[in-house]
């Protein structure tokens, strides 16, 4: 169970690339950015774009991915459902899960080198720091709410 928490958690964090897509319309106004949207800021709008539309391509690449991780997510619940557990075929759904994510996760990290390389050493420095400014910000906010 405490693996398949670990692993619906890892999908959630996986998600990364929606966030660089382009902003939904639907979505709410007060939503705050994103820590891409926040560094993408900072670039110039030809590579900010850029970078938005390498990392959505990379998004649709994982497509299928997405949905082999659905039907395996609703595999494991069938099976912790079941009248009898099976651990072997937990256990085995669990392998396969985790090479899925692993899976998107070099997709994503392959996209992301990609986007990264167009940038200039000033724009990657300038991304870089506002990445980490704003994870800091978000740990000392989360930190905030926990107290």
């Amino acid at each position: 169970m405490k693996k398949l928490l670990i692993t619906t958690a890892l999908v959630a964090g996986l998600t990364f690339t929606a966030a660089v897509a382009a902003p939904d319309a639907s979505a709410p106004a007060a939503a705050p950015p994103s820590y891409i949207d926040q560094a993408l800021a900072q670039l110039p709008q030809d590579k900010a774009e850029q970078f938005r539309d390498t990392m959505s391509q990379a998004h649709e690449h994982n497509r299928d991915v997405y949905e082999q991780i659905h039907q395996t997510h609703q595999d494991l619940h069938d099976i912790l459902i079941a009248p009898k557990f099976d651990k072997s075929a937990f256990l085995s759904k669990s392998h396969d899960l985790r090479k899925l994510h692993d899976q998107i996760g070099a997709n994503i990290d392959k996209s992301f080198a990609n986007a990264v390389e167009t940038l200039s050493p000033a724009e990657r420095q300038t991304f870089a720091d506002s990445l980490e400014n704003s994870h800091e910000q978000h740990v000392a906010d989360k930190t905030d709410h926990q107290q």
